[in-house]
């Protein structure tokens, strides 16, 4: 079980294992910046018309949906559980304790309507579900109901658990650029508490433990929101982000938050100005010199001439940054298919996964930080024409080590 997993990171999260692998059926691969990154020292697992290498230290779920995952989060009461949503309409809470992952519960949005994201109440006992047909979901883990919360006039896309004046509130984003509070206890509601009319297109949002809420529009802009007067924006921050949000997160020390765009760059931010002119940078990321994902088969000829001797990079979609709860590394997750763990602090990478050359389009670590889950998924990077029904739709649990989430501590000797 999960409590067996120490500080040295010595034996597996996931049950019973011999040899130090998982369950021995995953490979003795090479890591990161351990020796060779080539995809063809790994084994592979075949999906469809996809190739994915295996890491060490991970289980996977091949057809966990069977359209693109757009959401992945562990439940903040059991280290083992999660959730996961996708285009096919599907909620799907899993466990992963066995040493396997297993279904334990689901749900489905009517008429097949697309899920776009999940999260839990914060005691872990419900799960809530948003999508395009407007509709807000919760499921009851315990009883096995499924019950409507609420239903908006426009696709919702963005949830989160938050407390506000001692009461526990969905926050609900939506793509008529408004976010809406709703009273987790009413069902059936079509009236929020509140709601707050954002300037913009609403791209991603996240809030801290003192009750700020961050969210990320389309103008460049991330306004700041105080949850205890939820109606108004009452801080605007100018992103020095060139192209469209796609990942907020919000610092553990309730001091700023950091946010990743699709043009392959992550911004730290601070809320207090003179701390962020100081500490304040933004950083390139998920650039390769190569193509990782090119399901097109695109070259020079069909992106027009490139001039001698470039030495420029392609750039790839931050999909998902996190941060993890122990250490406070930063964790990006690409649709170029790295994951990499980031010192924001020191400013520079600490490590990074195994390039697997398909997008993550989703991940998150559990509450102790020893697990991260992943989704290996279409992301539409491409659009309509890179979508096809042969996509992996990959689960994957890491088992995270300290070498790879932990800043290496550096010693000062004499001379």
């Amino acid at each position: 079980m999960f409590n067996s997993f120490n500080n040295n990171n010595n034996g597996s999260a996931f049950g019973n294992t011999t040899g130090g692998g998982l369950f021995g059926q995953q490979p003795q691969a090479n890591s990161f910046g351990s020796g060779s990154t080539n995809s063809s020292a790994l084994s592979t697992l075949n999906t469809g018309s996809t190739t994915l290498p295996l890491l060490e230290n991970e289980i996977t779920l091949e057809n966990a949906h069977t359209d693109t995952i757009t959401s992945i989060f562990f439940s903040p009461a059991n280290q083992m559980q999660f959730v996961s949503s996708a285009w096919d309409g599907f909620v799907r809470v899993w466990d992963c304790s066995s040493g396997a992952i297993n279904k334990i519960a689901e749900f489905q949005h009517t008429g097949n309507a697309p899920v776009l994201n999940t999260c839990y109440s914060s005691d872990g006992t419900k799960v809530f579900s948003c999508g395009v047909d407007g509709v807000i979901h919760v499921f009851d883990l315990q009883s096995q109901s499924l019950q409507v919360l609420a239903t908006v006039q426009s696709p919702v896309h963005l949830l989160k658990i938050a407390n506000i004046g001692g009461m526990e509130v969905l926050i609900s984003g939506s793509w008529d650029n408004k976010i809406n509070y709703w009273d987790i206890r009413q069902f059936n509601a079509t009236t929020p508490l509140s709601f707050l009319q954002l300037p913009e297109k609403l791209f991603c949002m996240d809030s801290n433990a003192q009750g700020i809420l961050v969210a990320a529009c389309g103008n460049k802009c991330t306004y700041l929101i105080n949850l205890s007067n939820p109606q108004n924006i009452f801080k605007v921050v100018q992103s020095t982000l060139k192209h469209q949000p796609k990942s907020i997160k919000c610092f553990p020390k309730n001091n700023g938050f950091t946010v990743a765009s699709v043009e392959g760059r992550c911004s730290v931010v601070y809320f207090d100005e003179n701390e962020h002119k100081k500490n304040g940078f933004t950083f390139k990321c998920h650039r390769q010199n190569v193509r990782t994902f090119n399901p097109m088969n695109l070259n020079n000829s069909t992106l027009g001439t490139v001039p001698s001797g470039y030495k420029g990079a392609f750039a790839y979609a931050v999909n998902s940054v996190l941060i993890h709860p122990i250490y406070g590394t930063l964790a990006t997750s690409g649709s170029d298919g790295v994951t990499s763990f980031w010192n924001a602090e020191l400013r520079h990478r600490i490590k990074g996964l195994q390039c697997l050359n398909y997008p993550i389009s989703a991940s998150a670590f559990n509450t102790q930080g020893n697990l991260l889950a992943y989704t290996l998924s279409y992301d539409w990077s491409f659009g309509s024409k890179g979508n096809n029904q042969t996509n992996p739709n990959v689960i994957r649990i890491h088992q995270c080590t300290d070498d790879e989430v932990k800043e290496k501590k550096k010693t000062t000797g004499f001379r």
